[in-house]
């Protein structure tokens, strides 16, 4: 029995190794065979999640680049670099059919254009949630007067 995996990958399910080698190709490439999903649990967990990663991994381009910067500067290799795309989108699969290819092409142009909207800062000025304890008063008491 021969099983094709999201890479595209023939492989052989009794020894479990490649009898045919796929081509790598963007994930939201319609290209990419669609991979069967085993419910509506299942395929709303794989469209969020892959919206998601696409809205992290188009966000965060532009200060991952600076840190990958720094962490040449200081002679790392790229994979030891800590980004913010590695911190956020761990655990990221490819997209297995095209409502998750959608999905992630969306919300990518989504957090690519975000930060030359004007939303971001409009929502650095707006009043914080969660304000810094006063110096004077205790923090039990501070604590005490919030919850009331």
């Amino acid at each position: 029995m021969q099983l094709r995996d999201s890479f595209g990958n023939l492989v052989d399910m009794t020894t479990g190794e490649v009898v045919e080698a796929g081509t790598a190709v963007d994930p939201r490439s319609a290209a990419r065979p669609d991979l069967p999903v085993s419910g509506a649990l299942d395929r709303v967990t794989g469209v969020v999640n892959q919206a998601s990663w696409g809205f992290n991994s188009a966000l965060f381009a532009l200060p991952d680049l600076a840190t990958r910067g720094i962490g040449k500067a200081l002679g790392m290799k790229d994979e030891e670099v800590t980004t913010l795309s590695k911190i956020f989108n761990r655990g990221e699969t490819a997209p297995r059919d095209r409502t998750e290819r959608y999905a992630r092409a969306l919300l990518e142009g989504v957090g690519a254009t975000l930060p030359f909207t004007g939303i971001l800062a409009w929502a650095a000025r707006t009043r914080p949630m969660v304000q810094a304890a006063t110096p004077s008063a205790g923090i039990l008491k501070g604590t005490a007067d919030d919850i009331i």
